[in-house]
């Protein structure tokens, strides 16, 4: 009768360190869902990224990079970064022009030639573009 607890407690353990590994695998294995959108430069022959990071149930950032880490944090030295679900957003002329809640502050160590214009929309208009994003004209990221 002795037997019977030590294995219960046995496999109690041994679910829970599974469990732990598999929470620890997905955190910083799997890391979240990546997606990017490639946005090149013909006349600089120059290419940037727009990456959207999703975790968890609600957690997210979008950022800007100057080049491809695949499955990597932001760095607010090299990247703009956005605490937003989605992103409008249109190429044109070497520029690229973003619709954001909030401003990113100028990364110190993002090297483009290719012109990053951001502009700061109230709630209202941000989900307004979300809506109608392709009437205006807009690529969306989302």
């Amino acid at each position: 009768m002795k037997l019977i607890p030590k294995i219960l407690i046995s496999a109690l353990i041994i679910c829970i360190g599974l469990i732990g590994l598999t929470i620890i695998f997905i955190m910083f294995v799997v890391g979240g869902d990546f997606e990017s959108r490639k946005i090149h430069s013909a006349t600089h022959d120059e290419t940037i990224y727009i990456v959207k990071h999703a975790w968890g149930f609600d957690d997210y950032e979008i950022f800007i990079s100057d080049s491809w880490h695949w499955r990597r944090s932001p760095d607010s030295k090299e990247d703009y970064i956005y605490p937003q679900d989605f992103l409008p957003y249109k190429f044109a002329n070497d520029t690229l022009t973003v619709y954001v809640r909030k401003t990113s502050p100028i990364p110190p160590d993002f090297d483009s030639d290719i012109i990053i214009r951001q502009v700061e929309l109230p709630n209202p208009e941000m989900m307004d573009l979300y809506t109608n994003y392709a009437e205006k004209g807009l690529e969306l990221l989302k």
